[in-house]
């Protein structure tokens, strides 16, 4: 899910940065290019950090 919701958040960007739907496209591009990439690299880092001795959940 984080890879598809980085994902959209890109070419959210993308498609606002095309269309010129504000006064600073290119630095909207780049803060949703900058989300997405947020985004996609969040799962993999939660699954590093879920692995970690010390960081197991007492279930």
């Amino acid at each position: 899910m984080a890879f598809f919701f980085g994902f959209m958040a890109i070419l959210y960007g993308y498609s606002g940065y095309s269309l010129g739907l504000t006064n600073e496209s290119l630095a909207m591009m780049l803060m949703y290019f900058i989300f997405g990439i947020a985004g996609i690299f969040a799962y993999p880092a939660a699954l590093v950090m879920d692995r970690l001795p010390g960081y197991q959940k007492d279930v």
